[in-house]
């Protein structure tokens, strides 16, 4: 599972890994791709729901495996207001993947 992290600080460490990119410009991408994400945005090859960090950065819609090509996403991060996935118990509750925290909370 994805560790949390805020957009800011995401931000902050990408500068820092990333010296001569424009952050201004991969800020706004994000924020689209994060708001993209909560109203149930999937991934252009296999529709599961898409990795907003990851799809901020290579610039199209995909998820974890389909843009790493690597299935265990424990070491890296996710943008802390979308849920990533939610359990079958949950569902049976209407909470779905990529819903905010705040809509989850709702139920």
């Amino acid at each position: 599972m994805f560790s949390p992290i805020n957009a800011e600080d995401f931000l902050k460490s990408y500068k820092e890994n990333n010296p001569g990119e424009d952050v201004g410009s991969l800020r706004e991408v994000l924020a689209n791709v994060v708001e993209a994400k909560k109203n149930g945005a999937v991934c252009n090859q296999c529709k599961r729901p898409i990795w907003a960090v990851g799809s901020a950065v290579v610039g199209w819609d995909g998820c974890f495996t389909c843009i790493t090509g690597e299935a265990d996403n424990s070491k890296d991060c996710e943008i802390d207001g979308v849920v990533a996935t939610c359990s079958y118990e949950a569902r049976k509750f209407g909470v779905r993947s990529a819903m905010s925290i705040k809509e989850c909370h709702q139920f």
